[in-house]
């Protein structure tokens, strides 16, 4: 017999250990009870009665949240889940309302993880349908659900993954006239993953007038370092474009100015996204978007690493980029959009201090320094021909 017969064989011989392997398993939690013998068989068959009558009568059958882990199925289901929490959390967990608001790629993940993590019940809030163009970042969606609503969408798939759960599903836009509807009912939590600038500050601002706990997340798109990902108040995101945003509208419209916790990236988008929709005086994240290119050269030859506050020659090297990441990039005439041109490199309690402020009073009351910045941003423009 040739190698390469052996290695075939070898390769079918494993194959067939791990299938024998997986069915004495499965024939193993078959027998544990008639109960849940019955059930696994119904999810087994192909054309007998459908998976969707059996989950059915499952979740008809089901007397409250509090008693899922009563169940043997959900009980092995949510093992793992068990094993890492404790028993009483994951009880909490199960027992749990949340509400999902933004379904699209960074809200169908989130739904999709609080309901593997057995969330027991869940309100699932979006107006929008999937799209083909969305099939790349969505959690569950196929294209067969394209035209579909990204709520149904979800409560189809959830379904067939947990369907002890509790699930809500509204085709619905968040404004002003659907909050007491959508956030009624005391929820443990409320998810932010709107994209439109109007309606996460209109919901934010409701969920701190209720009193609801609430987590935000904030700009994604084009961006590709989990490294970069961070958790923190609103008020310390200030280097994320959208973040900056909803802070200024916040205070400006509600007069909250944190307390807020969002989820951001530190990253800078490597992609121009489409326009965002905003008023002409807040900032949008498209204010921010400059290619690798003007980055490099913005951050290296036109600040060298330092601040525009600190341009001494003492750091270099190492200890110089390290101070780097205390750093971010802010537009030095705000009514103008971002560029090679028009960005300052300032630590981050400096960048608070200039969105303060305005050039006039720079001008004024620091006349050297305001000089140094024009004649460096000159330059930019003349070295990029702008």
């Amino acid at each position: 017999m040739g190698e390469r017969a052996k290695e075939w064989l070898l390769a079918a011989g494993a194959g067939a250990a791990v299938g024998a392997l997986s069915a004495a398993a499965v024939m193993n939690l078959l027998s544990r009870s008639k109960r849940r013998e019955g059930y696994v068989r119904q999810l087994l068959e192909s054309n007998g009665v459908t998976a969707g009558n059996a989950r059915s009568s499952r979740h008809l059958g089901a007397t409250g949240s509090s008693d899922l882990l009563s169940d043997e199925v959900v009980s092995e289901q949510l093992t793992r889940n068990t094993q890492f929490f404790g028993m009483d959390s994951q009880k909490k967990v199960t027992e749990s309302y949340v509400v999902v608001i933004g379904l699209g790629g960074v809200g169908s993940h989130a739904a999709s993880m609080l309901l593997r993590s057995g969330v027991g019940r869940l309100l699932l809030v979006d107006f929008d349908q999937v799209s083909l163009s969305s099939l790349n970042r969505h959690a569950v969606a196929t294209r067969d659900d394209v035209g579909t609503p990204k709520a149904l969408c979800l409560k189809k798939h959830f379904s067939m993954i947990y369907p002890e759960c509790q699930i809500d599903a509204r085709v619905q836009l968040y404004d002003p006239s659907s909050e007491a509807e959508i956030l009624s009912g005391q929820p443990d939590f409320v998810l932010d993953c709107i994209d439109n600038i109007d309606t996460k500050v209109a919901l934010l601002a409701a969920c701190v007038r209720r009193g609801l706990k609430v987590l935000s997340a904030m700009g994604a798109g084009a961006r590709a370092d989990p490294t970069r990902i961070r958790v923190a108040d609103l008020r310390e995101s200030s280097n994320d474009p959208l973040s900056r945003s909803v802070r200024y509208r916040l205070k400006k419209e509600h007069g909250i100015e944190g307390g807020i916790p969002v989820v951001f990236s530190l990253e800078k988008p490597k992609a121009k996204l489409l326009p965002f929709q905003a008023s002409k005086e807040e900032e949008t994240p498209s204010d921010y978007q400059v290619d690798a290119e003007e980055i490099m050269y913005i951050v290296k030859e036109l600040w060298r690493g330092r601040s525009a506050r600190d341009q001494n020659q003492k750091d270099t090297g190492r200890k110089m980029w390290r101070s780097v990441n205390e750093l971010m990039l802010v537009r030095w005439d705000k009514s103008k959009p971002a560029g090679a041109s028009n960005l300052i490199l300032l630590k981050f309690s400096e960048a608070d201090a200039h969105e303060s402020t305005t050039l006039d009073h720079i001008k004024e009351e620091e006349p050297e320094f305001y000089s140094m910045v024009t004649r460096v941003l000159k330059r930019a423009e003349v070295e990029f021909g702008l």
